[in-house]
């Protein structure tokens, strides 16, 4: 059913289509232009003025040609990060790879041609299907931008597959975590090191002390902490006055993720007021955490188009967020669908052709399960 060289084409063509966070504009328009050959009406929202980028969501809704009990969302971003700029890619015995300078961008255009191949099936075998709408997003490698500030309107399904994980087809996320990321600045007073230093209060060795006591790395199965950059001072015979440091907190469970927080800011607040510094402590929650039951229907109609395929069923939960933990916050129940990308945002990435037929054959077989039944 599905047409591998075709596939394989217009995933070797969407790479090659430069589009850092932010700068997707080239592929929104292929995307337009594509899709409306097609036959389809694509549209693209005003979401990209939002938050700065080049532009929106590209959306199309497929309105049903025969009854089904559920409307059905399949999402896939349309950004890459660095370095993605004039990536040359290889398929070499059934491998696809880059050559080594920039990542491949298999994360996520490989989830973006298996929906066109879906979308040109649909049209070309007039599949039977319910109602569907088909999201390509921006900027969701900086902060799930492109749900964020989509409207409600142009959000609604019952469920939704998100096309943007690796691991084995067959593998869905049903969790995720919340994050905040972290921007702490600890002031000092400057003196010179060898005449007044007394007159000074570093702030490197404030900011240390904080540290020390920092929960750094897995605090338990659901919650991480880190700390990912740190800069301060001017010079080596100068008492320090500023250091900034930015981190991060995840966690699934959103009260622990709370907890954490005052956690940390309390250590900050304290080891700072008690060394005579200033404290500037920003936290800013990027998304809210989620987590879809197993018994979801959206989750059983994974199970029944993965299992059909005579592929394994599998669920995980995930330690980095998507754009469906923007999805699941504003009340569509969404899981991520594993794609098959491998060692994703290095230049080592490659794709499997074979996972990539087979995440377009997923896609089919959930459009299909969807009309069986009603799931409880």
């Amino acid at each position: 059913m599905i047409n591998k060289s075709r596939l394989e084409q217009e995933f070797m063509t969407l790479v090659q289509l430069d589009s850092p966070s932010r700068k997707e504009r080239k592929v929104a328009d292929y995307l337009l232009q594509k899709l409306a050959d097609m036959g389809y009406k694509a549209f693209e929202d005003n979401a990209g003025s939002k938050f700065g980028g080049d532009s929106g969501n590209v959306i199309v809704n497929v309105q049903g040609n025969t009854s089904a009990h559920y409307s059905v969302m399949f999402s896939a971003h349309m950004d890459c990060v660095d370095p993605c700029i004039g990536v040359k890619p290889k398929l070499v015995q059934g491998i696809f790879t880059a050559d080594g300078t920039t990542v491949l961008g298999g994360d996520d255009k490989s989830g973006v041609a298996a929906m066109l191949e879906v979308l040109q099936i649909i049209k070309e075998q007039q599949l039977p299907h319910g109602d569907l709408k088909f999201i390509f997003s921006p900027c969701e490698e900086q902060g799930l931008e492109g749900p964020k500030n989509m409207e409600a309107a142009d959000m609604q399904a019952d469920m939704g597959y998100i096309l943007d994980a690796d691991g084995p087809i067959g593998t869905f996320a049903t969790a995720a975590p919340g994050y905040y990321d972290l921007k702490i600045t600890v002031e000092g007073r400057k003196a010179h090191a060898g005449i007044n230093p007394e007159d000074g209060c570093n702030a490197i060795i404030i900011a240390a002390k904080a540290l020390a006591q920092f929960p750094q790395g897995r605090i338990d199965e659901e919650t991480t902490a880190n700390i990912g950059l740190i800069s301060g001072g001017t010079a080596r015979n100068i008492v320090a006055d500023k250091v900034e440091i930015v981190g991060e907190l995840r966690s699934i469970d959103m009260q622990k993720l709370e907890s954490l927080l005052v956690k940390v800011r309390n250590i900050f607040e304290n080891t700072v007021a008690q060394a005579g510094g200033t404290l500037h402590f920003e936290a800013q929650k990027m998304y809210s955490s989620y987590r879809v039951s197993e018994e979801a229907p959206v989750v059983q109609i994974a199970r029944k188009a993965t299992e059909a395929l005579g592929l394994e069923f599998k669920t995980a939960t995930t330690g980095g967020a998507s754009d469906a933990n923007v999805y699941n916050n504003r009340n569509i129940p969404a899981i991520v669908m594993a794609i098959g990308m491998s060692k994703v945002h290095t230049t080592q990435e490659y794709l499997r052709a074979e996972d990539l037929y087979q995440t377009a054959e997923v896609t089919l077989s959930i459009i299909k399960s969807v009309l069986k039944q009603k799931y409880q």
